[in-house]
């Protein structure tokens, strides 16, 4: 990556650091936090959101000097810029200036920010750039993630288990796929690195209607704990529980996109429960080291298809319910099944018709 620093001359909000090209190679590079003394730089900030799996590396190039009052795009800067992503040695790029609060923004291949900005805003912009991901903002209060994503609130917490996962930066296989009626898992919260053994970091439902994850949060580290560029971090320590809306569609402003509808504004705590639009119910059973035990109740539980061939209809209509299906028969009679669909063994919504052909004679 490029770092460019721009000098306003005189309309710079403040005035320029004595060493202002080192002040930005230690924000990228190592950025020792006042409050904890650990290192909150964008450099540790990716490192520590994707478990390892991403990198940063780049330099600080020379301060441009530009005069200018208003707002400053990195397209007012073209003669110097174009030739530096031009050149093919920075997957993206960056303006660092000495404004105010609220300047950061992404332009594709470059991206812009302040020193006055918190370490959430230059990643950010950044992944903006870099993996195409847009902003969480939803705007739906209470719905919207806020603190408890970065990409939805630019304050330099953890990203959801979900957002990781899209990203890359998380294995699909930390968050569980859960398609049973009623299951039990221990959550470990992502900022204390990877799930061990008998642990996940999310359980997803499958189901009927908009599908369901809950993953555990803690104030475990300087990112979803507090730091000199956030004093809070996430909101509370507990479980959240979220709706994924959708795909993110790039057409269309992140306010009319959402694509996570947050249930938990509060993280549920130890004895409370959620219950979804669907029916979904999420309980934290209790807290444990690294985390919480929850229990899923999932009415709308996908269900196996039972197989009912060459059985009775009385008996097969039987099972077929049971199995929380709807009986249905085609045309003719006969004493036994010899055909049905979906065919044995088929996961399918609950409620779902299962039809079967009826055979006479022999079973063959």
């Amino acid at each position: 990556m490029a770092f460019v620093p721009v000098d306003r001359g005189l309309y710079n909000e403040s005035p320029v650091p004595p060493d202002w090209k080192g002040d930005v190679e230690r924000r990228v590079f190592y950025d020792h936090d006042s409050v904890t003394g650990v290192d909150v730089s964008l450099r540790n900030f990716i490192l520590t959101m994707s478990q390892g799996r991403a990198d940063i590396t780049g330099e600080v190039l020379d301060t441009i000097t530009f005069e200018h009052p208003g707002d400053v795009a990195p397209s007012d800067l073209a003669a110097q810029l174009d030739p530096i992503q031009q050149s093919g040695a920075y997957d993206a790029g960056a303006v660092v200036m000495l404004g105010g609060y609220g300047a950061g923004r992404n332009y594709g291949f470059w991206s812009r920010f302040v020193m006055l900005e918190g370490v959430g805003v230059w990643a950010m912009e950044l992944m903006h750039g870099l993996t195409g991901m847009a902003d969480l903002y939803t705007h739906l209060v209470p719905h919207d993630l806020g603190s408890f994503d970065t990409m939805a609130c630019a304050c330099g917490t953890h990203l959801t288990a979900y957002t990781s996962m899209l990203l890359g930066w998380l294995d699909p296989s930390a968050i569980v796929t859960d398609a049973s009626a009623n299951a039990g898992f221990v959550l470990h919260a992502t900022s204390l690195g990877p799930a061990p053994p008998g642990r996940v970091h999310a359980v997803q439902t499958q189901g009927a209607g908009l599908q369901v994850i809950a993953e555990a949060r803690l104030r475990a580290d300087q990112f979803d704990g507090r730091n000199q560029y956030n004093t809070v971090g996430i909101p509370g320590e507990g479980v959240i529980v979220y709706e994924v809306v959708g795909v993110e569609n790039p057409n269309l402003p992140p306010e009319s996109d959402p694509l996570i509808s947050l249930l938990t504004p509060t993280a549920l705590q130890p004895g409370q429960s959620i219950t979804s639009g669907s029916g979904i119910t999420v309980g934290v059973d209790a807290a444990v080291t690294g985390g919480f035990a929850v229990t899923i109740h999932n009415p709308t539980a996908p269900v196996i298809v039972p197989d009912v061939y060459a059985h009775s209809p009385q008996q097969a209509a039987l099972e077929i319910k049971n199995a929380g299906l709807i009986p249905v028969f085609g045309q003719g009679s006969g004493q036994w099944v010899k055909r049905q669909s979906p065919a044995a063994g088929t996961l399918v919504p609950r409620g779902s018709t299962v039809t079967m052909t009826l055979g006479s004679g022999p079973i063959s």
